[in-house]
């Protein structure tokens, strides 16, 4: 990291919004220290795919400012997954930022980006003074003698970085970060065994619950046969970091095989539900039902439809009584089934449409309301529904 009364940081914000981009922006160019200005250039930009390039191109990127829904769909946590995980980016900076979180969505979302190694979380709209504070205590302390130290480790080779790690500890610099670091050099070694002993320790030297650390436990506790402490850990990351369509799947996968099969159920619906707003579905759905194929499980909703596809008032009376239990991604998997034996019913689609409504998927009940119409065009309640639909997206005055 350059010094920062150098003038000679880069910013990048990637925000959807171009206004938005000007203005967070503006706060960086508008920063000094010491007379001078700390950002020699800030670089915008709306897309992931450009804000990827621009993290590995020629002129380097110091420290990004990025929003966490990108399009809608969590894309910002994607990027700063991504960023974490590869090589030339692993250790950039990252302020998230969010314009559209409450008091309820704030801690899960902080959870997330934590866990991914960004260094706070910023809640729209912001002062300048709140951009500058946090700006300047995430470069003080990349630029701090204890994180040279932890970047230097992560880019040793294993045998090397080990053995820095041992002469550290010996003379007093411990901790669960480091102890997660020396648990994956471990496991670049093949060294399994010690691997977990590294993770387990840092774990539980972490009162705050080093998220890192974590995950590697419950992956190597996976890897080792041991289930019951791999749910353990992953139940804990995942109600401090909520938003990882993978966990929750892995977590159904893991429940099913200890014979856990409602918990498992549960966990896959919150996969799909979570996927819904990612924009990838239709891959964590059929996902999930290649675990189930593997575990031979049916869900007994699932088969009640299926013995019953004759009978379609029987197969509508169980999707009802799963979208009255709140069961609203089971209730959708058995109308999908139904119109997979009756194409374009009309009643069925008008069925899955209010199922849409019930949660204000309007957008999403549209189409299936105007496909019931193109089979039925007299049918007057998918009509109304529609109207209403439509109605309801209409902007307010």
């Amino acid at each position: 990291m350059r010094e920062m009364n150098d003038n000679s940081l880069t910013g990048l914000v990637v925000d959807p919004n171009n206004n938005m981009q000007s203005i967070i922006a503006g706060m960086l160019r508008a920063m000094t220290q010491r007379g001078r200005r700390v950002f020699k250039e800030v670089r915008k930009t709306a897309g992931l795919q450009s804000a990827w390039a621009l993290t590995n191109g020629e002129e380097k990127i110091d420290i990004v400012i990025c929003d966490v829904d990108l399009s809608g769909r969590y894309d910002g946590i994607r990027f700063l997954r991504n960023c974490s995980s590869d090589p030339k980016r692993k250790n950039l900076p990252f302020i998230m930022m969010t314009g559209a979180a409450t008091a309820d969505t704030v801690p899960a979302l902080v959870g997330s980006v934590r866990e991914w190694g960004a260094h706070c979380l910023l809640v729209k709209p912001f002062a300048q003074t709140a951009m500058e504070d946090k700006v300047h205590r995430v470069i003080s302390k990349i630029r701090s003698s204890e994180e040279m130290i932890y970047r230097k480790i992560t880019d040793a080779p294993p045998e090397e970085a080990i053995a820095t790690i041992c002469r550290l500890e010996q003379k007093g610099f411990t901790g669960p970060k480091l102890c997660n670091i020396a648990g994956e050099k471990h496991l670049e070694a093949g060294e399994k065994k010690k691997a977990a002993e590294r993770f387990e320790r840092a774990v539980a030297e972490s009162e705050t619950a080093y998220l890192a650390a974590l995950r590697n436990h419950a992956s190597i506790q996976e890897e080792l046969g041991n289930l019951d402490e791999a749910l353990v850990a992953l139940e804990k990351l995942d109600k401090l970091s909520p938003l990882d369509t993978e966990r929750k799947v892995k977590l159904g996968e893991l429940f099913f095989k200890s014979g856990m099969e409602e918990k498992g159920r549960a966990a896959f619906d919150q996969a799909v539900a979570l996927a819904r707003k990612s924009g990838n579905e239709k891959d964590v759905r059929t996902k999930v039902e290649s675990i189930l194929a593997l575990a031979r499980f049916e869900d007994p909703d699932m088969k009640t439809i299926r013995e019953n596809l004759h009978d379609l008032k029987a197969c509508n009376e169980v999707a009802l009584r799963l979208r009255k239990e709140g069961k609203f991604d089971r209730a959708e998997a058995c109308y999908d089934l139904v119109l997979s034996h009756h194409p374009n019913h009309p009643i069925v689609l008008h069925n899955k449409a209010v199922l849409f409504m019930s949660q204000e998927r309007y957008r999403d009940a549209i189409p299936v309301l105007e496909e019931a119409l193109a089979q039925a065009p007299r049918f007057e309640k998918a009509r109304d529904a529609l109207e209403l639909c439509r109605k309801k997206l209409q902007p307010t005055e």
